[in-house]
C-alpha cells in the first residue's frame, strides 16, 4: 500500500509523510500526511477474498490563500486517487491543533485489493 500511495503522491510535487512528522524548524507552507489500516473481507467460503484499506490523507496549508491552496490540493489528490481505483468516503476541514496556524483538510478513501 505504501508503494501505491507514494507513487500517487510523488506526482503532486508537495512534501508528504507517512503518519505525523515532527518538524524541528522550517515547516513547509503546504504538505500532506497519510495513514491507513486494513480490514479483511470474508465471503461465504470463509476465505479472505479482498483486503480493504482505509486511508486518511491530511492536507496542511498556511500563508496567503491557504483555503484555496488546500482546495486545489484536495481536488488534484482526489482526482489522482479516483483514477487509481480508490473510493472516496468523506472529508472535512478546519484549523489544525497539531500544527497551529495551518489550515487542515482531511479526506478519507478506501482501496480494495484482491487476494
Amino acid at each position: 500500500m505504501f508503494e501505491i500511495i507514494n507513487n500517487i503522491l510523488d506526482g503532486m510535487n508537495i512534501p508528504y509523510y507517512d503518519r505525523q512528522p515532527e518538524f524541528s524548524k522550517n515547516l513547509p507552507s503546504q504538505f500532506i500526511t497519510y495513514s491507513f489500516y486494513n480490514v479483511p473481507a470474508f465471503y461465504g467460503c470463509g476465505i479472505e477474498q479482498v483486503t480493504r484499506y482505509h486511508v486518511t490523507f491530511n492536507i496542511y496549508t498556511t500563508g496567503e490563500n491557504y483555503k484555496f491552496q488546500a482546495d486545489t490540493i484536495n481536488d488534484t489528490l482526489t482526482a489522482l486517487l479516483l483514477e487509481n481505483d480508490f473510493i472516496r468516503q468523506s472529508g472535512n476541514y478546519g484549523i489544525s491543533n497539531d500544527f497551529p496556524k495551518y489550515y487542515h483538510r482531511i479526506i478519507e478513501f478506501t482501496y480494495d485489493k484482491e487476494i
